[in-house]
């Protein structure tokens, strides 16, 4: 029998990843950006899932590792994943047998290798921003650094450490509104980290690597 707690996690995480999908269904501009911030929602309902279960088995870390990481897939935010979310998911194997290990993650590992190549597609086509965000002081004005930052946010518009920059970029140009707009999107997707790590370096080598 599912404890209580648990019971309305699982419930909480999948309401939101139907209405993720329903507001994808619907379209329209922000729709992208919107679904993204129900499933990082359900990403953090998934994690409650396990806080509140006594003793959970290593293959219930390992499934909530892959249910958090699928849930910020679909929730287009490549810096968490690549950073946080596969890292756990990483680890996680790590506590079960090769076997277990594999056919447990044969959906996530085909998700996570599209992300990887997405993540790498878009870099490559805004490489200002690569330079950016692989330098230690990075954020001079530039108009083209500033498409370049929108034309990410357009393939990965779940991502609040890009938002956070994009609400910089705006500080910088003095548009408070628009600085105002762009934080608060970052909050919205991840209200429990402060954004506020502008230039911090995606390892991405590091990372794509694992599993």
């Amino acid at each position: 029998m599912i404890a209580e707690p648990r019971r309305l996690a699982l419930l909480e995480a999948g309401k939101l990843k139907l209405a993720a999908k329903a507001r994808l269904a619907e379209g329209g501009a922000t729709a992208r950006y919107e679904a993204a911030v129900l499933y990082h929602a359900a990403a953090r309902a998934e994690q409650r899932t396990l806080l509140v279960m006594e003793a959970p088995s290593p293959e219930a870390r390992l499934a909530n590792a892959i249910e958090r990481c699928a849930c910020l897939i679909e929730g287009f935010d490549a810096t968490v994943i690549l950073e946080v979310a596969w890292a756990d998911v990483l680890a996680a194997s790590s506590a079960v047998s090769e076997r277990t290990a594999a056919a447990m993650r044969a959906r996530i590992d085909a998700s996570m290798s599209e992300l990887v190549h997405r993540y790498h597609a878009v870099l490559a086509k805004t490489p200002a921003f690569k330079a950016a965000i692989d330098a230690s002081d990075p954020w001079r004005p530039s108009r083209s650094l500033d498409r370049e930052v929108d034309r990410f946010l357009k393939v990965f518009p779940g991502d609040a450490r890009v938002w956070s920059i994009r609400s910089f970029r705006h500080v910088q140009a003095g548009d408070v509104t628009a600085a105002w707009e762009a934080i608060q999107r970052a909050r919205e997707l991840m209200p429990e980290d402060g954004p506020s790590r502008c230039g911090e370096r995606v390892k991405l080598d590091e990372i794509s690597r694992g599993g």
